[in-house]
Parts: C-alpha cells; structure tokens; sequence
C-alpha cells in the first residue's frame, strides 16, 4: 500500500486540482501508469462501478484537475495504479482523500434596488429620491445615477447623472417644469461595469 500524500486545492465550486507526490526510484519498477478515482460519499456503494476514473497518465504527472463536479458536495478522492507489463502486482493506494466542493460565491453586485411612493419627496421644486435594497457601503458599489425623465404631454425626454449620497441612498435634481407630469426611470451604473435598471413610474 502506498501513501501518495494526496492534497486538494478548490478552484471553483465545481473544479478541484488534486495533487500528489512523485513515484520512488523503486515504485517506478513496478507501476506503469494511474488514474484519478472519485465519487460521491453519498454513494454507500463501495464496489468499482461507483467510482468515476480519469483516463490512465504517465507515471511522472503529479497533478490532475477534476472538473464538472457538483457543488456543496463531499468526494472521496483516490488514485489507481495500473502495473507494468509482465509484472503481476497488487498496489492500492493506502490513504484517500475526502473533500467537499463549495457553494457558489454570492455576487454582491447581482442586486434589484427599489423606490416605493413615500421614498419620493418634492423640495422647493427639487426632487428628492430613496434607493432602497442598495449594499453598503455604496460608493463601493455605485458610481452614478442616471435619472432618465420625460415629460408626459410633450414626451420630450431628458436624461441627469448624480451622485447616490452614500449614508442615506437617495438622490437629488432638481429642472422639472412646475404642475407637469413626468414618467420616471433610474439606472444604476455600478463599479463593476454593470447597469442596474429601474422603473419609477410617474411624479408631477
């Protein structure tokens, strides 16, 4: 029985590189080649059939990446000696390796931000706007607001860029004719390249 000190490092939540040492001078007489083995843990069915196998690598590879894995869950890892020609050998690894894949990262950025009708608040003609639903801290993940606004009568549009305040999540402008309604659109362009898009509605 051999130990081949076999480590894992997690790539992703679906791919894992498995690593071993190499092959002494004297296992080299007799090993020709191996293979990766794995299966679930939730597989209590131990016989050969269970086990999915890479294609035979050359004795000198030490590393090999196990892919299209499911995630969150656990594999038992081992390695499959095939022997040389003409030499008739039993060797089985001694010392498996169990390990569990992780759960998909969560995407900070993959968010819907919401403006309810009491988050709209008129000052002096200016018009004053909550984002709700947006992470913090925000400049962290916002650069600009693009308030996209147009008039209902004429359906002239016209297009403000601001800042979203980054202690309360609202944002300011002011240019809108008096007793006019207005449809109203909000895009979010975030630091990550991506837009986020919401519809308002309308406000007079």
């Amino acid at each position: 029985m051999l130990d081949m000190n076999i480590t894992a490092s997690i790539i992703d939540h679906n791919a894992i590189r498995i690593s071993w040492r190499p092959f002494t001078v004297q296992e080299r007489k007799f090993i020709d080649g191996l293979q990766v083995r794995y299966r679930k843990t939730s597989d209590n069915n131990n016989n050969d059939n269970s086990w999915i196998s890479s294609q035979i690598l050359h004795r000198d590879t030490t590393f090999y990446v196990l892919s299209k894995l499911e995630q969150a869950t656990p594999y038992l890892i081992d390695l499959h000696f095939t022997s040389i020609d003409q030499i008739s050998a039993n060797i089985i690894s001694s010392k498996p390796l169990l390990i569990e894949t992780p759960p998909p990262a969560i995407d900070d950025f993959h968010f819907d931000f919401h403006v309810f009708p009491d988050d709209v608040t008129i000052d002096n003609g200016r018009i004053n706007i909550e984002l709700r639903n947006i992470p913090k801290p925000i400049h962290k993940f916002v650069n600009v607001a693009r308030i996209h606004y147009q008039n209902v009568k004429t359906m002239e549009s016209f297009y403000n860029y601001v800042n979203v305040d980054d202690e309360n999540g609202k944002i300011s402008f002011s240019s809108l004719l008096p007793n006019t309604r207005y449809k109203l659109w909000i895009d979010l362009y975030l630091t990550n390249g991506q837009v986020v898009k919401h519809t308002c509605g309308s406000l007079t």
